[in-house]
């Protein structure tokens, strides 16, 4: 019997055999086995928004939850609940990580901006249960990761590279991560290798936290994807996305090595529905990754409520 793994990030039938012609791709990365003895033949990796385990699982039995936290005042605050779909979203840029997480102490939540009708807005918040049950059911019925934490210290594309790389380097081997959403002159948001030529994102020193170099947001360094397609026999991939183009949640634009190989529409398709014929059809790859449209993503004051 064919079993299907199921993983949600709260932040891809068979293609060509690899990826040809990248260096990056002819590393000596260890190789997946082909000759696993698991029962599971897919993976899909459904991309969710800017969601803790706090706020959409505050009461799931035997998660390490916490209802409360500390103002910069020192003050205990206990959490509220707050509608999936209200109408704010807290800044979450790299600054405003390091203002929360203020050298340690953890208590900037309430210290960082917000977009939209922020009149009632507030970090110490959780959605009520009965908007997202199905991922209550989910998480009962098959594992739950309660310690699992953002790698990123930033928003939206830097936290999309970790999801197909483990981390948002700007070269293979480099110390400099991208830590921010890339912007251009004409103040539109973008990111990926047809970003506008005036296009750059701010990047950090890994070890040191110390400002890096802005560079375009394209890059060449080792993925999953590559380590997918160099097995012996090797697996096939798929990067469902909610359109084409330059994009911040659109992450394999953002490899060169992907966005320019010969094959790169076998294996990015858009809009993110597709995966649903793709399955139907039969042709669902090894590992798939899904990023659904901003009405059907968790992401605060976009969302559509719906699970």
């Amino acid at each position: 019997m064919k079993r299907l793994a199921l993983l949600m990030a709260f932040v891809a039938c068979s293609g060509p055999a690899g990826l040809t012609g990248s260096p990056v791709a002819r590393t000596s990365a260890p190789r997946l086995s082909g000759t696993s003895s698991s029962p599971i033949r897919h993976v899909v990796i459904i991309v969710q928004e800017n969601r803790s385990v706090d706020n959409l699982f505050q009461f799931l039995p035997g998660a390490n939850t916490q209802s409360w936290g500390y103002n910069a005042k020192g003050e205990k605050v206990n959490l509220r609940a707050v509608s999936i779909t209200a109408p704010f979203d807290l800044n979450h840029q790299h600054q405003d990580f390091l203002t929360q997480y203020a050298g340690g102490a953890m208590d900037g939540w309430k210290l960082v901006g917000c977009a939209g009708n922020c009149v009632r807005a507030t970090p110490f918040a959780y959605v009520p249960q009965e908007q997202v049950q199905p991922y209550y059911t989910m998480a009962e019925q098959y594992a739950f990761a309660d310690h699992m934490f953002q790698s990123n210290e930033g928003p939206t594309f830097p936290a999309h590279q970790y999801l197909i790389s483990g981390t948002s380097t700007i070269s293979q081997g480099s110390v400099y991560v991208a830590d921010n959403n890339p912007g251009n002159l004409s103040g539109s948001k973008n990111g990926g290798c047809n970003s506008q030529p005036s296009s750059s994102v701010e990047s950090i020193n890994i070890n040191t936290g110390v400002t890096g170099p802005s560079v375009y947001p394209c890059f060449e360094r080792q993925t999953l994807m590559d380590l997918i397609t160099a097995g012996s026999p090797s697996y096939t991939w798929k990067y469902f996305q909610e359109t084409n183009g330059s994009g911040l949640k659109y992450a394999p634009d953002a490899i060169e090595q992907i966005f320019k190989n010969p094959h790169y529409h076998e294996y990015v398709k858009w809009p993110s529905s597709r995966i649903l014929t793709t399955i139907q059809i039969g042709q669902l790859p090894t590992v798939a990754w899904v990023t659904p449209s901003k009405l059907d993503s968790d992401h605060p004051r976009d969302n559509n409520g719906t699970v």
